[in-house]
């Protein structure tokens, strides 16, 4: 058997192994962190979209049933408390008092974002909850909801805002520069 023949049986020796697992490393190292902010992007997509959802079902609720709606943050699920990304609630309150009793009926829990990161609502007079009035508008707190990753970083936060009216439009980079600006056309923050 000649030695071109024993060799090609062989496999690869120790240093074309270590030339192979140095640039797998490279490799690996250069698409971590691709990977990582892909991942955070995507989870502030999927927590903005469920505030979304509510705040749809908390104006279709308050005008189907003619009666101020509340969407509030729950970290229990049945009265309004926590903090954003702990969960909320949506529910009819008729007295707009924040708490479900008498006639009032919980109409949905979401529940805790599995995503690390955290979730602002800044609105006009700086209420931490959002009522619709019967006709649909908001209860004077238009305003905006704010996700940011664990990681904090900027160009990935997503936002919603949310008029007058009670309508909502995602916050989009209108200048180009990876960030996202909000209804006064500033940036938004992770702070």
């Amino acid at each position: 058997m000649s030695n071109l023949q024993r060799r090609s049986n062989a496999g690869f020796n120790l240093v074309e192994l270590l030339i192979i697992l140095a640039i797998s490393a490279i490799l690996l190292n250069l698409a971590v962190p691709e990977l990582s902010q892909a991942f955070e992007r995507n989870q502030a997509k999927v927590a903005i979209n469920e505030i979304n959802r509510a705040i749809i079902l908390a104006r279709y609720t308050a005008i189907n049933n003619g009666v101020i709606t509340t969407l509030c943050k729950s970290r229990d699920g049945k009265q309004c408390g926590g903090q954003w990304q702990e969960g909320f609630i949506v529910f009819t309150d008729s007295n707009a008092d924040r708490v479900i009793n008498g006639n009032d009926q919980l109409i949905r829990i979401f529940p805790k974002f599995a995503s690390a990161g955290t979730l602002t609502f800044r609105a006009f007079q700086n209420k931490q909850y959002l009522q619709m009035t019967p006709e649909g508008f908001t209860n004077y707190q238009n305003g905006n909801f704010t996700f940011c990753p664990e990681s904090r970083d900027v160009r990935l936060a997503q936002q919603i805002i949310v008029n007058r009216t009670g309508r909502t439009y995602f916050a989009s980079d209108a200048d180009g520069d990876g960030i996202k600006e909000g209804a006064n056309g500033k940036a938004i923050k992770c702070s």
